[in-house]
């Protein structure tokens, strides 16, 4: 039960922190979109960077090649850092348009061909993360309220959609991953001298941008992905829980876990929704969880008293009880191996 500070602040509170899959480099954003780029293996800051708005959530492609971020109401997709042998530690490769409202949370699928993106409109963007000639964006609505998580199911486009009125969406797709079929050659070719061609009067290059339309035309949609809708469940049946502001997904043990702002949270197995057990853990908002990789522990950030638990659901025990910051935690993620958890709070540690 060892506790680390890192030699390094924020100038503001640290809103969300991204952890490369070897475990080697975070990203940490402030609520100014102010980013640091940290090793945690030298532990130090390599490079800032300034994202000039509020940015909701980040996230490393799986394979760790790609991260986008979520800010304003577009998604931004960068080359993740030291792999393309550039200056710039940070290059923008494509910008995604779709949802009309901020943008709030991110999920990838397994193979990193394509991602999730929530956002305040009530809606849901599947993107492609290159352009695939059946899905370059997808819609998806059907929720009352903000949505707060989206996940993919493993290996496979299939997606769950969490709203803040604590309502599950199960998405099916009528396309499997190895469905996706590259853009002929020719278009690309097109698409790739028209941005390039934009590209040349500017210090800053843009990337690609991507609109997506909320209500294509049946044309455009005609070989394309498609998602229904093929099941809805409410977690508040009894009426007495009140927003959803948390939840975190393991998907080798399809086991969902949700957190509530009176500090109850729930354990459901998915698709079917059976609830394993529910409990409450505090009187305050439970404002991160993190599920560790052998989905054996969850660790929940408590936002009020900066609270970290991580709690062993098999056998219904505590593993860790700490208070580790001075006032909320807001952000909390497991390495790769599960062996370390790291925090991030509004006291800047």
């Amino acid at each position: 039960n060892k506790c680390e500070t890192f030699p390094l602040a924020t100038r503001v509170n640290i809103v969300c922190v991204g952890l490369s899959p070897d475990g080697s480099l975070a990203i940490l954003i402030d609520e100014e979109g102010a980013a640091l780029l940290v090793s945690l293996i030298g532990k130090c800051v390599i490079h800032r960077f300034y994202f000039h708005k509020p940015v909701h959530s980040v996230s490393f492609s799986p394979d760790g090649k790609k991260f986008v971020i979520t800010k304003d109401n577009v998604a931004l997709m960068y080359h993740a850092p030291g792999r393309k042998r550039e200056f710039n530690a940070f290059v923008l490769d494509k910008t995604y348009y779709g949802p009309y409202d901020e943008t709030t949370c991110i999920d990838w699928t397994d193979d990193s061909k394509c991602f999730a993106v929530g956002s305040k409109d009530m809606s849901t963007w599947v993107f492609g993360a290159e352009r695939w000639a059946n899905l370059i964006y997808y819609s998806l609505g059907g929720h009352k309220d903000v949505i707060v998580a989206c996940f993919f199911e493993e290996n496979s486009l299939d997606l769950y959609t969490i709203s803040q009125d604590a309502a599950l969406c199960v998405w099916q797709c009528d396309t499997e991953l190895d469905g996706l079929k590259p853009m002929p050659p020719k278009d690309a070719a097109m698409e790739e001298n028209a941005a390039n061609n934009d590209e040349e009067f500017l210090e800053e290059p843009k990337g690609e941008e991507i609109h997506g339309k909320a209500n294509p035309n049946e044309q455009e949609t005609r070989h394309k992905v498609k998602y229904s809708r093929v099941a809805k469940y409410f977690f508040n049946k009894e009426g007495d829980f009140n927003n959803l502001t948390s939840a975190a997904y393991h998907k080798k043990t399809h086991l969902l876990v949700t957190g509530f702002a009176s500090g109850i949270f729930h354990l459901h197995e998915l698709p079917d929704f059976n609830l394993i057990h529910s409990l409450s853990i505090s009187d305050q908002r439970i404002a991160s969880i993190s599920i560790n990789c052998t989905g054996d522990w969850i660790a929940f950030g408590c936002s009020g008293l900066g609270q970290l638990l991580v709690w062993e659901w098999q056998s219904e025990s505590y593993v860790l009880k700490q208070q580790g910051h001075f006032n909320s935690m807001v952000s909390l993620a497991y390495s790769p191996d599960g062996q370390y958890i790291v925090t991030g709070g509004e006291d800047g540690k």
